[in-house]
């Protein structure tokens, strides 16, 4: 008989998501320059009975508008870099909430 329980909510596992996500990549962690923070995926794996919390979000956006440096000059002036979109799957225990891991995808 399985005796694995989900204490925790999809909803509440999604929340821990975007607090991890904050302590990993906000202000608080030297303010990585990220761009559109968006929910991908929530799945529940009653094998392991963990929540795995999907999140995306850009990379690389800089302005160099108005600046004038060397890549500045090798971009043109004003020039945007394109972003590339990044993904990290955080997973949480579902019978506490635990963190246990990230994951690049």
């Amino acid at each position: 008989m399985d005796t694995t329980t989900t204490e925790l909510a999809a909803t509440d596992a999604i929340g821990l998501a975007f607090d991890w996500f904050d302590r990993f990549f906000g202000d608080a962690a030297g303010g990585a320059c990220v761009d559109n923070l968006l929910l991908e995926g929530v799945e529940y794996d009653e094998r392991t009975n963990e929540w795995k919390i999907s999140l995306s979000f850009d990379v690389g956006r800089k302005s160099f508008a108005g600046q004038k440096n060397h890549i500045a000059t090798a971009l043109g002036v004003g020039s945007v870099l394109p972003s590339e979109r990044a993904v990290r799957s955080f997973y949480f225990d579902a019978a506490d909430g635990a963190f246990i891991r990230m994951t690049g995808a």
